[in-house]
């Protein structure tokens, strides 16, 4: 995993270091509005792009969490979440992306768990507890820039990748008791403690402003 966002990070001095050797740069300050309304773990993001129209760009992209109003939590997360991107493009609105997106959040749940060695709906009780979460992605993906007017563009894209993801129960009664679920929820597949790899979809709408052009 280091190595992954070491040779991104190198591919995006790369791409910095070409920019500034080229004089027709552009500037954008841009949000992903998904990531502002994500059912899990919504988080208020900004981010700023630099790059030659039309060739290619490196984005960063920093966001802070705050309270989810679709999963009723006992307290909102805290935590931010940070993403790097390299982007090229295959067209003149058409590109690719590879990148890594880093989190670390804390927040509060509520969860059931069967009472001791028993496996017994009838044994279960449910507490409140703390989860600290650290996840990170590698990801590639394909999108489309779509010029809104001179200023403003809209950025739809698809992608795919992997997370790296480790979870951590604290501040439970019994540690040990293993969790009850009625069925496959999202809180099941969120809370769920231990170390993890697992596939991710990647989509998002951007809404950016470009400052220079």
């Amino acid at each position: 995993m280091r190595k992954a966002l070491l040779v991104i990070i190198c591919l995006i001095a790369f791409n910095l270091h070409s920019v500034s050797q080229d004089k027709e740069y552009e500037i954008s300050l841009f949000t992903n509005c998904l990531q502002n309304i994500d059912i899990s773990h919504p988080n208020f993001n900004v981010g700023i792009s630099i790059g030659v129209p039309y060739k290619h760009f490196v984005s960063l992209n920093i966001g802070m969490y705050y309270p989810s109003f679709v999963l009723k939590d006992p307290s909102p997360a805290n935590g931010f979440q940070m993403t790097m991107e390299i982007s090229r493009f295959m067209n003149p609105r058409w590109y690719y992306t590879a990148g890594f997106k880093g989190a670390n959040l804390t927040y509060r749940t509520i969860g059931s768990f069967y009472q001791g060695d028993h496996s017994d709906p009838e044994v279960v009780y449910s507490e409140e507890y703390d989860i600290e979460k650290l996840y990170a992605d590698f990801f590639l993906k394909i999108g489309i820039k779509m010029n809104l007017g001179n200023r403003f563009y809209l950025d739809p894209f698809a992608g795919l990748g992997m997370r790296y993801k480790t979870a951590t129960h604290l501040g439970r009664s019994f540690p040990n008791d293993s969790p009850w679920y009625i069925d496959m929820t999202v809180f099941s597949f969120r809370d769920d403690e231990g170390t993890t790899f697992y596939p991710v979809i990647k989509l998002g709408a951007i809404i950016g402003l470009k400052l220079s052009k």
